[in-house]
């Protein structure tokens, strides 16, 4: 699974940032991203804990993700992503490149 997945549903920016920055001991929070696309034919929830939140383009909805998946079909894998949070879409996939969960 390394295709490019299609996030047709996620956090509201007060959400994004929440659980980016809300950390309890070795507990984080995972924000819930509901992805679509070439690995699965039905919309499915991933959580994903963001370790990286940068902006895409300094309009303050677009920004670049990168962290690991706390739970469901990427449990475990880092995955990188961009999504818009005004419009709660974007995409996501595991990135084959990064291995440590901060």
């Amino acid at each position: 699974m390394t295709k490019q997945n299609t996030i047709a549903g996620g956090p509201s920016k007060f959400d994004l940032m929440i659980a980016f920055f809300d950390k309890n001991g070795s507990h984080r929070r995972p924000v819930i991203f509901k992805i679509g696309g070439p690995d699965f034919p039905t919309i499915i929830e991933v959580p994903v804990v963001i370790n990286t939140l940068g902006w895409e383009d300094g309009s303050g909805n677009n920004w670049n993700i990168e962290g690991y998946a706390s739970d469901g079909p990427f449990q475990g894998l880092n995955v990188v992503g961009y999504f818009n949070s005004n419009r709660r879409e974007g995409w996501i996939k595991p990135d084959e490149k990064h291995i440590e969960q901060a």
